[in-house]
């Protein structure tokens, strides 16, 4: 068994914790058990998520679903061809238009025209958290703030502007990072146009129990990144690692 070539979820499933100290990356590809999630998945905690973080939402949309961004993939002919930028599943706010299921799956996935908020609550996880970075998708209408908030309730709020990525088929970049460790970025679409980040006093970054987003508008979100705290991380890493070489 190779650690490197499991999935993230997987990892947690399989030693049940956290097991390596460098950054984790959720691709909203695989649920809590590893498994595929297909497209239009709910990811609604529990459907998908649940053992390190919840997945809750509000506002005017079904709640938060997986859209396959192949471009010749399952939307290829949807509504939405300013999400399909080939980064496998993203995660977006189901549209209310489309309320359509078969189960725990939207029929016609799309995201909603006036989006919502969610919220990655870490505090299943049971250790402390570092949240790196997140990609933003299609936000070309509206400010949409992410806040970050810690252990004691301090934040860190950053506020991305209105065409920050641009819309892919109009020729902009459509994506870009979120970097919640450093300041200001610039956008990728319109020089001079940079993210607002306000910092709380003593916001600690490394205990961080939630994360909101508040989208006005649609678009989507991939690559979760975040860490485990350090002490924590390596002490998992041994533990898992035991029991890893008692499986063989």
């Amino acid at each position: 068994m190779s650690i490197a070539r499991l999935p993230v979820v997987a990892l947690f499933a399989a030693c049940g914790m956290v097991s390596i100290a460098q950054a984790e990356n959720v691709t909203f590809d695989f649920d809590d058990d590893g498994a595929p999630i297909v497209n239009g998945q709910m990811l609604e905690s529990p459907n998908a998520f649940g053992t390190v973080f919840d997945i809750v939402s509000i506002g005017p949309n079904l709640g938060a679903a997986a859209f396959d961004s192949d471009p010749f993939g399952p939307n290829m002919n949807s509504l939405d061809q300013d999400l399909l930028l080939d980064m496998g599943n993203i995660l977006i706010l189901q549209s209310p238009d489309f309320p359509g299921s078969s189960g725990s799956v939207f029929e016609i996935p799309n995201d909603a025209n006036d989006g919502g908020a969610i919220t990655f609550d870490f505090s299943p996880a049971g250790f402390a958290v570092g949240v790196e970075s997140i990609d933003v998708i299609d936000l070309d209408v509206g400010d949409v703030t992410m806040t970050l908030t810690d252990g004691m309730g301090r934040t860190r709020m950053v506020t991305i502007p209105s065409a920050y990525t641009g819309d892919i088929t109009e020729g902009a970049p459509g994506v870009a990072t979120i970097d919640f460790t450093g300041g200001a970025q610039e956008s990728p679409n319109i020089a001079g146009l940079f993210t607002e980040v306000f910092v709380e006093a003593g916001f600690n970054g490394s205990d961080v129990v939630s994360l909101l987003i508040d989208a006005p508008q649609s678009g989507a979100f991939d690559n979760l990144s975040f860490v485990p705290e350090p002490t924590t991380g390596l002490l998992l890493l041994l533990g898992c690692a035991a029991a890893i070489r008692r499986r063989r």
